[in-house]
């Protein structure tokens, strides 16, 4: 799964080959770091560590306050935030 929280903190999830906004469940409008549901992304484990090099976290988990719960490997995460982007704008 590839996530991306856009420079405007507007969650957008890959499906069917495309970056797609998260809709909210409650407002319908977008997922976006405005809600108070919304935690910040975390590091994570998503190979044991018996099976692992190093000890090095090497997904991203998102798990939000309404329900959701996104996992993603690092390199498919990406947060825009205080960068210069225009991803938003689509």
């Amino acid at each position: 799964m590839k996530i991306k929280i856009c420079e405007l903190g507007i969650l957008w999830i890959f499906r069917k080959n495309k970056f797609k906004k998260a809709i909210c469940p409650y407002t319908r409008g977008a997922c976006s770091d405005d809600c108070a549901l919304f935690p910040e992304p975390i590091p994570t484990y998503l190979t044991p560590q018996p099976y692992k090099e190093s000890g090095e976290e090497d997904g991203v988990e998102l798990a939000l306050g309404c329900g959701g719960y996104f996992v993603c490997k690092k390199e498919d995460f990406t947060d825009l935030r205080g960068g210069v982007s225009d991803f938003c704008l689509m």
